[in-house]
């Protein structure tokens, strides 16, 4: 179940949980400058879905019609992909036509999450990270609205990825 929130301190949970994770994960946040008040205010400037109170799914607006999204997921919990496609299903009805999202290359759960919910990576990637002196390669995984095609059968619509 997955339901669109506002900021709270409620999600300073989700904050603590990656400042516990693992070592190349927490050292990819130091390049990022991530504190507490930095993700308060990430959080005010996007549009935040939170699915069953373990995982935060934050979009944001490139243009009204492109989307890129950043994840969080508590660890050692796990997340419903039906409910990533339902939220992917009310972006595109929303008028949303690409959605996209840089996933560390070294992420292979996450990598996996996001092709069960319909996302490919393309080949364009972001080595500009460094961390421990050696390149932070993060890949660009996308959806195109257009790659779902959509059969009307007699009483439902299917929805093929």
């Amino acid at each position: 179940m997955y339901r669109e929130v506002t900021y709270s301190d409620e999600l300073l949970k989700y904050w603590h949980d990656e400042k516990e994770s693992a070592k190349w994960y927490k050292e990819s946040l130091e390049t990022d400058n991530c504190t507490e008040e930095s993700f308060t205010a990430f959080c005010n400037d996007h549009r935040i879905f939170e699915i069953d109170e373990v995982a935060l799914l934050y979009l944001e607006y490139v243009t009204p019609s492109v989307v890129n999204i950043h994840f969080s997921l508590l660890r050692g919990k796990h997340v419903e992909i039906n409910d990533l496609i339902a939220i992917r299903n009310q972006l595109f009805d929303e008028g949303v036509v690409w959605i996209f999202g840089w996933v560390a290359k070294r992420n292979r759960w996450l990598r996996r999450v996001c092709e069960m919910a319909g996302m490919g990576f393309y080949g364009i990637e972001d080595a500009t990270k460094v961390v421990r002196g050696k390149p932070f390669i993060l890949q660009r995984y996308s959806m195109h609205v257009t790659q779902f095609l959509v059969v009307e059968k007699k009483e439902s619509l299917l929805l093929s990825v």
